[in-house]
């Protein structure tokens, strides 16, 4: 089983400015639910200091495979 999200963050023009990517090589006894609120939690704290009138994005990838 294998997860990873992919979190981005881009400017008024969608540049991307900010790019973040979290697996679970290194992590034991990971639930789904605790990668994706990891993930989640991960996507807010970049996004924390923007405001709406910012103009600002966060897109997030969430890839859950769990086959053995």
């Amino acid at each position: 089983m294998t997860m990873t999200a992919s979190i981005s963050l881009r400017n008024h023009n969608d540049d991307q400015i900010a790019f973040c990517h979290i697996d679970t090589d290194g992590y034991q006894d990971f639930t789904c639910e605790g990668f994706v609120e990891k993930a989640w939690d991960m996507a807010d704290k970049m996004s924390s200091t923007l405001s709406e009138s910012d103009e600002f994005r966060v897109t997030m990838t969430i890839d859950l495979d769990l086959r053995d």
